[in-house]
């Protein structure tokens, strides 16, 4: 299946250029696909928000509702049909009655952690944080907090050069990654890896052996 922004006609490109007035609608925006895609969540919104009509009380305003919700979810990158499913699953559970905002959709079309199987943003910091002095003697719950350590820096981690909103960045984005199918091993345990101590960075057992055999080679060269 075709993302969101695939089907969506250069038309709709006047909308990131606010200084332009033109507005195309939603027929001259969006193919007869994307119509259908954006049509189908009007329609599941409305059935689950009965005061709809407070915010698009015509068909104008419907039309335009409609562009601005396909512009804020491409802005957003909200344009796999798994993502708008989640939001309309989340919108369907919300107990206003009132048509969601745009922004309020796009917060609800982001997986989190729980969505997948993962902690909640500041237990997996600290997870993380606790097992970047030792990582290869870490026992990891999931291989995707590993990977995001790795990612991070482990030495970063380990001194505390990573601030909390940089953690959630970069968490939000193996979030997503596991929503849509990426799989992350977990490591085993390796007690001879000792990656940092005393937060300077150390040579591993395995690295040192490699080294003491390169040189014994070097030094048989000079006999």
């Amino acid at each position: 299946m075709k993302k969101l922004d695939q089907l969506i006609n250069p038309a709709l490109k006047h909308f990131q250029h606010p200084s332009q007035h033109v507005q195309p609608s939603i027929e001259a925006g969006l193919n007869h696909e994307a119509r259908k895609i954006v049509n189908k969540l009007f329609d599941s919104l409305k059935a689950a928000k009965p005061a709809s009509s407070s915010a698009y009380p015509d068909e104008q305003s419907w039309k335009n509702g409609k562009v601005a919700y396909v512009k804020a979810l491409v802005e957003n990158e909200i344009t796999d049909h798994r993502l708008i499913a989640l939001g309309t699953k989340r919108a369907r559970k919300d107990p206003s009655p009132f048509f969601p905002s745009t922004g309020q959709f796009v917060a609800w079309c982001q997986p989190q952690g729980a969505d997948v199987g993962l902690p909640e943003t500041k237990y997996a910091f600290y997870i993380v944080s606790s097992g970047a002095h030792s990582p290869h003697q870490m026992k990891w719950t999931h291989g995707a907090l590993y990977e995001l350590g790795r990612r991070l820096g482990w030495s970063a981690l380990h001194q505390g050069q990573v601030s909390e909103s940089d953690f959630e960045k970069e968490y939000q984005r193996i979030i997503k990654e596991v929503f849509f199918g990426q799989t992350f091993e977990v490591p085993a345990k390796n007690s001879s890896m000792i990656e940092y101590q005393e937060a300077k960075k150390t040579r591993t057992i395995q690295q040192k052996k490699v080294g003491n055999e390169s040189l014994a080679k070097l030094k048989s060269k000079f006999r």
